[in-house]
């Protein structure tokens, strides 16, 4: 019994995200299995520790189509039972090891949530409820910190997506994900297990950043990296998402620049076969590469019309009159929201209410404006308060400390810019700033060893040679 626990307590992780991944795979064929998907998770975060959990809700992410059925809110009850489970854990922890809270965190979320509810007002509970549950898990993601690996997040992120990539390939094959198909202008861009590409990409882009992140650290294997690498941008090529392939490329120079100042010429060794690689992948997956060339290229055209004054102000003035309930593309959203402000100052203020979309169910696509108009002035200070401490309040003497997580976490501003999914990624860069504020990110004993015994032989050969001009000298004389 006693060897039954050990073997639990060590492989706990492994055996819960292996019996998972099974039962998502048969979810993918069988759509009723999606409720034992459910008690499985209520069964297992009785006897799980809290990062155990957190490892489980993340690996379950990218499916979050795959086990919607029987009914769409199964997505939330599987997500709020990994929470209680944490909250259990936590109450244990603060009982009978005397774990600090965080209490000024919550007291800023519990104001925010005050004012949320009760001066712009809620209007769609189920988009509520997601802010609410994806900051709270972003509450706990700082709690306990010092016990996640950010590492082992990424890498399950990058497994559960590329997991999820393949799932879609086949989808013909799964009646929940065929009926989720996403088309757009007559082409079928991949959406692994979501309802959009848009969301398939955030999270791609992220796992993709944060990867290099921990490569340029040493923090992951080289076999390990380019497999999760490589297959993370296979499958976001798929998507034939511009957010994407711009978020790519600029991902990609940010880490050549931070390889280069680090390294010097000798980081070429690795950036020139690398690149060649990627883009190997883009001819081989010519067809994919063509239609993204035609989608930018259409969309471009698009956003080059839709951004004409007599265009936007003429498509407002449908909106308000109630003629018009599509997109109008993001210069035409953004144009009809801020003029929206203008025309009602007041909004700028107190906000509208979550879920009080203007434009039938579309979104700003700009975190800020989205914010803005949800929260108002009021509401978005709070917020960005809370968003700041989970942060570790960022300090200005620590600025160059964390210059490299800034640059690596660019494309997840960037998407935000375009974008309006903060909370779902939440974690990562909460995560990211704790684990340099602590120096965890250090190199190892034995790359430490390694790299002395490589800085020895360097001076040893110093040290010979100049013995050998000194001989030669004194030869001469």
């Amino acid at each position: 019994m006693i060897k039954l626990l050990d073997f639990w307590k060590k492989y706990s992780e492994i055996i819960v995200l292996s019996i998972l991944a099974v039962f998502v795979t048969i979810t993918f064929f069988v759509k009723e299995f999606s409720m034992v998907i459910l008690f499985f998770v209520f069964a297992v975060t009785m006897f799980l520790k809290t990062e155990s959990i957190f490892y489980m809700i993340i690996f379950l992410f990218p499916f979050q189509v795959v086990y919607s059925y029987p009914m769409a809110g199964l997505v939330y009850a599987i997500l709020m039972i990994g929470l209680f489970g944490i909250i259990k854990n936590y109450i244990v922890d603060i009982m009978k090891y005397k774990k600090k809270i965080s209490w000024n965190i919550y007291l800023v979320f519990a104001i925010l949530l005050v004012y949320i509810i009760i001066i712009p007002k809620i209007k769609d509970s189920s988009i509520f409820m997601h802010f609410v549950m994806k900051s709270v898990l972003a509450i706990f993601a700082y709690e306990y910190r010092d016990k996640l690996s950010f590492v082992k997040i990424i890498e399950i992120f990058a497994l559960s997506l590329i997991m999820s990539g393949v799932m879609w390939l086949f989808r013909i094959h799964s009646e929940i994900l065929y009926s989720y198909e996403f088309l757009y202008n007559g082409i079928i861009k991949l959406t692994g297990g979501f309802e959009h590409p848009n969301i398939f990409c955030f999270y791609n882009i992220i796992t993709i950043s944060g990867l290099l992140f921990c490569f340029y650290k040493k923090q992951i294997s080289v076999q390990k990296f380019l497999i999760y690498f490589l297959g993370c941008f296979i499958f976001g090529h798929l998507a034939i998402s511009r957010n994407f392939a711009l978020n790519f490329v600029i991902t990609i120079l940010i880490f050549f620049i931070m390889l280069l100042i680090r390294d010097g010429l000798k980081s070429l060794k690795f950036i020139l076969p690398f690149t060649a690689v990627i883009i190997l992948i883009c001819l081989l997956m010519f067809d994919t590469t063509n239609k993204l060339f035609l989608h930018v290229g259409n969309v471009y055209e698009f956003d080059e019309l839709t951004s004409k004054w007599d265009f936007l102000e003429k498509y407002y003035n449908e909106i308000m009159a109630g003629q018009k309930k599509y997109d109008p593309g993001r210069f035409g959203l953004w144009y009809t929201y801020l003029r929206f402000f203008l025309d009602n100052p007041i909004c700028i203020f107190i906000g509208r209410g979550y879920g009080n979309f203007l434009i039938g169910q579309t979104p700003p696509h700009n975190i800020v404006l989205s914010h803005l108009y949800y929260f108002g002035l009021i509401g978005c200070l709070i917020f960005a308060v809370f968003v700041l401490m989970l942060h570790g309040g960022i300090k200005l003497k620590n600025i160059f400390k964390y210059s490299e997580v800034f640059l690596m976490l660019v494309p997840y501003w960037l998407f935000l810019a375009l974008n309006p999914l903060l909370y779902d990624m939440m974690l990562v860069p909460i995560l990211l700033f704790a684990k340099v504020q602590n120096n965890e990110f250090k190199k190892d004993d034995k790359q430490e060893m390694y790299e002395m015994i490589e800085e020895n032989k360097y001076q040893r050969n110093i040290i010979i040679k100049l013995k050998k001009l000194k001989l030669e000298k004194s030869s001469k004389k």
